[in-house]
């Protein structure tokens, strides 16, 4: 039986071959079908997606420019440099301008040492330069006022013209000219309270004021210099002044 079968099978094979070598014709062989599920047919037809832009925030509107903090005034320059001074903060008044005033940072604050406060008043104001009237209290209780004029540029002193107001029981101020050299002064009697300049050139030029005669022990401040301009304020409050290695002359 399993014999026959392979027989039949082996004829239905023939067949196809013997008919197209008898009749002459074309062999054609079927090209192969392919079957799309229902499930790719499904996947190819949804519709594409189109994602929605975004909308975009407004448009920042451009920062600011921060403007210039502006200078001091001039008359604000002038009350800061003497606020700085009674509160003792002479770093602040030397940046404001003692650096102009004075020959080294510590001789500037050695100037004050018998100072406890400056009473500033503004009297006027031209562009600028400062009218001011000064009163100044001192550690023995004593009061000296000055008057006269700041120049003031860039929020810093750059000028001064300041005088002491000498009350009428006190000497006239010394006239303007009038030289010393060396030696040991008595205030309002040999010299008097005012400006003095001097010119170093050679050795060692050096003053000192004094709260008494000893020249060693009642040094209230002093300053000395190998060569250049010096000043030398004289105070009312002072008792002597000594000056050696060079020549003061009075110029206010």
């Amino acid at each position: 039986m399993r014999r026959a079968r392979l027989l039949v099978a082996a004829a239905g094979l023939a067949l196809p071959l013997a008919i197209g070598a008898c009749g002459g014709g074309k062999v054609t062989t079927a090209e192969p079908t392919t079957t799309t599920s229902p499930q790719a047919t499904a996947q190819k037809r949804q519709p594409s997606v189109t994602q929605k832009q975004q909308p975009r925030g407004k448009p920042q509107a451009p920062a600011k420019a921060q403007a210039r903090p502006q200078p001091m005034s001039a008359a604000a320059t002038v009350r800061a440099y003497f606020a700085a001074i009674n509160a003792k903060d002479y770093r602040t008044a030397w940046n404001l301008g003692g650096n102009n005033f004075d020959s080294s940072y510590e001789h500037f604050v050695a100037a004050f040492s018998d100072t406890e406060q400056d009473a500033v008043t503004i009297l006027n104001v031209a562009g600028p330069v400062v009218t001011i009237k000064l009163a100044a209290v001192h550690t023995n209780g004593d009061v000296t006022t000055y008057a006269g004029t700041y120049t003031v540029r860039h929020a810093k002193l750059v000028d001064a013209n300041i005088k002491e107001t000498t009350p009428s029981n006190q000497p006239a101020p010394q006239a303007t000219g009038k030289t010393f050299g060396d030696g040991v002064y008595r205030v309002g009697v040999d010299i008097q309270p005012g400006l003095y300049k001097a010119t170093v050139t050679s050795g060692m030029g050096y003053w000192a004021r004094l709260s008494g005669p000893d020249t060693h022990n009642d040094i209230i401040t002093n300053d000395m210099k190998e060569s250049g301009t010096m000043y030398l304020r004289v105070r009312s409050t002072d008792k002597y002044i000594e000056i050696v290695g060079t020549t003061f002359t009075s110029v206010g």
